[in-house]
Formats: C-alpha cells, sequence, structure tokens
C-alpha cells in the first residue's frame, strides 16, 4: 500500500504456495546440486498469512535442512522485518541466508510515513544491526528513493547517514517518478 506505488493495484492479492510444495522445490533443486536459492515474490513477508503459516515458519524450515548451500531474500519490506525480528535473528545465526534485501526507501521517518511504509527508521536500523549481530557476513542490499515529494536536504543526509549506519552492503538509488493514480502524485 505504498503510497508511490502501483504494483498493487497490478498483481492483486497475494496467494502462498503451500510450505509442503515450496519444501519439495527445494528438496528438488539440491538433489540436483544446486547450492544458491534466491527465495522473492512481490511481498515476500507476507507469505503464510493467507494459509495459516508465516515467512519465518518457511524459513526455519529451508535453514533446517542440512547441506552445502545458501539463500539470498529478495524485497523483505521492512514491516515484516520488524514483525519477525525475533525469529529471524535465530534463523538468521544458522548462517545459510548469506543477502537480505530490503527496500529501505529512506533513511527519514516522516518521508517513510509519507510513503505509507513501516516509519520507525531509528527500529529499522536496529533490527538490521541485529541480524548483522547473528551473521557477520551478512549481506544486506536496499533500495532508496531520491527526490519524494517535500523530501528536505537534512533528510536526504538522514538516509545517507542510515545507509551508512547500518552496514548496507549494496542498493539501487531511485529517483522518485509519480504514478498516475497513486496517492503520492497529489503531494505537492
Amino acid at each position: 500500500n505504498c503510497s508511490y506505488c502501483g504494483i498493487k493495484e497490478a498483481i492483486g492479492t497475494h496467494k502462498s504456495k503451500s510450505i509442503e510444495k515450496i519444501m519439495g522445490e527445494f528438496r528438488q533443486g539440491l538433489n540436483k546440486g544446486y547450492k544458491h536459492f534466491v527465495i522473492n515474490a512481490d511481498d515476500i513477508g507476507a507469505y503464510g498469512t493467507d494459509i495459516n503459516s508465516s515467512f519465518a515458519e518457511l524459513l526455519d524450515k529451508m535453514t533446517s535442512i542440512s547441506g552445502e548451500y545458501d539463500l539470498s531474500i529478495a524485497n523483505l519490506s521492512p514491516r515484516w522485518l520488524i514483525t519477525y525480528i525475533d525469529d529471524l535473528e535465530e534463523i538468521f545465526k544458522k548462517q545459510k541466508i548469506i543477502r537480505l534485501g530490503i527496500p529501505i526507501q529512506s533513511g527519514s521517518s516522516r518521508i517513510l510515513k509519507l510513503m505509507n511504509r513501516y516509519h520507525d527508521a531509528e527500529k529499522i536500523k536496529e533490527s538490521l544491526l541485529r541480524l548483522k549481530t547473528a551473521f557477520p557476513n551478512l549481506s544486506l542490499h536496499t533500495h532508496i528513493i531520491v527526490g519524494f515529494p517535500t523530501e528536505t536536504d537534512e533528510e536526504f543526509k538522514q538516509t545517507l547517514s542510515f545507509i551508512k549506519d547500518s552496514n548496507i552492503s549494496a542498493g539501487q538509488l531511485n529517483i522518485f517518478s509519480r504514478k498516475s493514480g497513486a496517492e503520492a502524485e497529489n503531494i505537492e
């Protein structure tokens, strides 16, 4: 429900695969000798909310399988990071998840609130640092939107500080662009 985005309108509501199906696909890949797996979806953290499960449950099951493999998570919304941080901290200690993509979008709580995203930037940073403590070799990747309506130079500097202080490994910067029909289209 981000104020700048049209993805939800394009894809509709989410539908989770069963854990059994995912684990079957995962085991097939392991049996074929694959070593690296990417977990990705439009709202990956929402996994399981429609089938009486959770993203944390799925990750725990996947990382409980022994073997030489690793996982990357693409595009985990900060909202889900905060929701599952206690479980994720334990899961990341297994050192099977080597990369976490988490689209922060801004280091300013005010801008995040305007974006209609989880907007406690300090809590997001604390959670990321907890995961880095649980697994120091974790690679953190992010997306940042630059030039969101009303963003000040000071708020942009807050974003730069957030990136540095959170030990972000890589990311992409996107210049804000108006999407027709999106809530942010009406912000001066």
